[in-house]
């Protein structure tokens, strides 16, 4: 059976766009998230945004940017319906999360596996203001087998619009997709996306070493945290999605962010997130 597995945490040692270089330090929330306020009022705040994250409240500020980046189960809840809605199939519909309370029935809540979560503390060499996913790699772990058959895996941000059937129609063991317009010539993945039958590609789980690993990555030219690594280990030799496919990221719409009609699935990389974007209605239609 096909399985949408996402992943789901709580990054404090993020700071989000244009936030100045600090000293290192590990908010409880980011401070990008935290209006401009009295210290008494900034103590408050902090505590109230805390509390809705591990509450799965919907009273989290929404349009403006410095909440944009803020992923809530309920982010996870929608992104189960717009799946739903254009995947037919029978499927599992998989969250890896820390914090398990806030999610819909039809959503199956995986707590982080030990191993994943020891690779929390690990940032991107990308600096403060790009999140670090290190965790994700597990999936290629032979202990992801308890995921399923054929894996998707999927960033919470991504807005399903059309039939998603096509895209599991290569039967190789690793698909990857590439970002087009960003990446140029040179060909490495996204690590937001991609189709895995879990027990394969072992080495990208078994050989990270860690910091050894992310510079051996970087020095090789590939950015991000996971995808880098997963762009080292695999883009050479795996195939990956064609620009036919109905993929996007959104920095591709162009002018008037217009919806493709041969639009599938839309990835918001970046900071840009559907739940505040300021254009197009097609995603109001779709992230619903």
């Amino acid at each position: 059976m096909i399985s949408i597995v996402c992943w789901l945490w709580h990054d404090a040692g993020l700071q989000g766009p244009k936030t100045p270089h600090v000293r290192p330090h590990r908010p409880m929330v980011r401070s990008d998230l935290i209006p401009r306020a009295p210290r008494g009022a900034l103590r408050e705040e902090r505590r109230r945004l805390r509390e809705a994250f591990l509450n799965g409240r919907r009273d989290i500020p929404t349009g403006p940017a410095r909440a944009a980046r803020f992923f809530l189960p309920e982010h996870v809840n929608t992104l189960q319906r717009a799946i739903a809605r254009n995947l037919p199939e029978p499927h599992r519909f998989i969250c890896i999360t820390d914090s398990t309370e806030g999610f819909a029935p039809e959503v199956e809540v995986i707590k982080t596996p030990a191993s994943a979560a020891r690779l929390a503390e690990l940032r991107t060499p990308e600096g403060p203001r790009f999140p670090s996913c290190y965790r994700r790699l597990w999936t290629f772990s032979d202990e992801a087998r308890i995921l399923g058959e054929r894996v998707l895996v999927l960033d919470i941000d991504a807005v399903p619009t059309a039939d998603l059937r096509p895209l599991f129609a290569m039967k190789a063991d690793f698909v990857g997709w590439r970002p087009f317009r960003d990446w140029g010539k040179r060909l490495r993945f996204g690590g937001g996306i991609y189709l895995l039958t879990p027990g394969t590609r072992t080495a990208v789980w078994t050989e990270f070493t860690g910091p050894a690993a992310i510079q051996r990555a970087r020095a090789a030219g590939f950015r991000g945290s996971d995808q880098a690594w997963i762009s080292y280990k695999l883009a050479e030799r795996e195939p990956y999605w064609p620009n036919t496919s109905g993929i996007y990221s959104v920095r591709d719409l162009g002018p008037g962010e217009a919806l493709p009609k041969d639009a599938r699935l839309v990835q918001f990389n970046g900071h840009k997130k559907p739940w505040a974007y300021p254009g197009g209605t097609w995603v109001a239609a779709h992230w619903r």
